[in-house]
């Protein structure tokens, strides 16, 4: 997490949403399109859109599970960024929550435990699954 702030200082955004009790929570985190971009996306072809080919899988530490096509992610980085969060309304999360939780707006796709982050390219997957 620190490595992350650090890496990332001009991308750290506080969000507000409305939790399960009605109450006011502020996120803070990273879009994690931010962090996707750092890595360098290895491909020997290049296909018109070649990185909309690209999926991105979040694990939890209890092995639950989120999917996102990186066009998604690219698509919705500017209006509905998706964050991974490692502070609520100014605290640290919950030991049961870090190291990052999974913020997302107007999908059910948020999860907390966040901790690995696999990025696929599904041109090479769907060639060996053909």
């Amino acid at each position: 997490m620190d490595d992350v702030k650090k890496q990332f200082p001009e991308e750290i955004h506080t969000v507000k949403s409305t939790g399960r009790e009605k109450e006011e929570i502020a996120s803070t985190g990273i879009p994690l399109i931010s962090l996707l971009k750092t890595s360098e996306l290895k491909t020997k072809e290049a296909p018109k859109h070649y990185d909309y080919y690209f999926f991105v899988i979040l694990e939890a530490r209890d092995g639950y599970r989120v999917y996102f096509s990186l066009a998604e992610l690219m698509l919705d980085a500017k209006e509905n960024p998706t964050l991974l969060v490692w502070e609520e309304n100014g605290k640290p999360l919950s030991s049961e929550e870090q190291p990052f939780r999974l913020f997302t707006r107007g999908t059910t796709r948020n999860m907390w435990g966040v901790t690995r982050i696999t990025l696929v390219d599904g041109h090479k997957l769907a060639d060996i699954l053909k």
